[in-house]
């Protein structure tokens, strides 16, 4: 299983990021809901499978689930679905899991599992009662029942290319918690930091992802609009600066400079 990396889910993020490792020399196996978008992760060079969590009882465990390090890569689907169908994928994927032969179990998470009130949160603040954290202790206790490494990354809002902060806002829009700061981080960042998490052997457990400054939200939505030639929305009055999600253990266990550390100068594709 030398240099084998599995990315359960390549969309947004799990593309770039299978890309990445396969131009660092790692052995990529990819999945996606869509059969449609098999041969293009093929053409990629990534081992491709097609792979719909429930799964079918009785799917063969395959190189998809066999390689040292597999990125848990899934959207939950809350806006659109019920928490019961997240548990459903989640439980279905842990069933997977139990004849794999991974080292190392990396989960996509989010920081919404803090509480929406004003503060600095670092890892230990997490809301208990909250989806993303329970789900995120069931797939530590397999971990560590097997003996293998767990980390879950909880990433900030995902910005870059297509995702822009001003793209959902118009002249006549009302924005509230405009002085709110912000905890975004850039897809670049992001695909390389967990790159870096493959061959990180100290980290175990959750750790905060996002770019070390945070300017607010107000602040981001006019640069993005100016840079973007868009309307720029009206901005509830507002005196509040929000929750700032801390990148202490970030810093402290990964060598890293970011490319992107401050919101206000992200690269944003607004073409797309």
């Amino acid at each position: 299983m030398d240099k084998t990396v599995s990315v359960i889910g390549c969309g947004w993020l799990g593309l770039p990021l299978a890309t990445r490792l396969l131009e660092i020399g790692y052995n990529v196996a990819g999945s996606t809901t869509n059969s449609n978008k098999l041969d293009d992760l093929t053409s990629l060079g990534i081992k491709a499978y097609l792979l719909n969590l429930p799964a079918d009882e009785g799917l063969a465990i395959n190189d998809l689930f066999n390689s040292e390090t597999l990125f848990f890569n899934i959207p939950p689907g809350l806006k659109r679905g019920e928490p019961s169908d997240y548990w459903e994928k989640v439980n279905s994927f842990l069933d997977l899991l139990e004849n794999s032969e991974f080292k190392k179990l990396i989960h996509i998470s989010t920081t919404s599992l803090y509480p929406n009130v004003g503060g600095l949160y670092i890892e230990k603040d997490a809301d208990k009662t909250n989806i993303h954290f329970l789900v995120e202790q069931k797939l530590a206790e397999l971990c560590h029942a097997k003996n293998k490494q767990f980390i879950s990354a909880r990433c900030g809002g995902l910005m870059g290319y297509d995702r822009f902060p001003c793209k959902y806002y118009n002249a006549d829009s009302e924005v509230s918690n405009g002085e709110s700061g912000v905890n975004y981080i850039h897809r670049d960042d992001l695909v390389e930091i967990l790159t870096k998490f493959i061959t990180n052997e100290s980290i175990n457990g959750a750790i905060n992802l996002c770019a070390p400054m945070h300017p607010s939200r107000k602040e981001v939505i006019i640069k993005c609009a100016t840079k973007a030639k868009r309307d720029i929305p009206h901005f509830e009055p507002d005196v509040k600066r929000g929750k700032i999600i801390s990148t202490g253990l970030l810093q402290k266990e990964l060598v890293y400079n970011f490319k992107y550390p401050d919101p206000l100068a992200f690269y944003y594709d607004f073409m797309t």
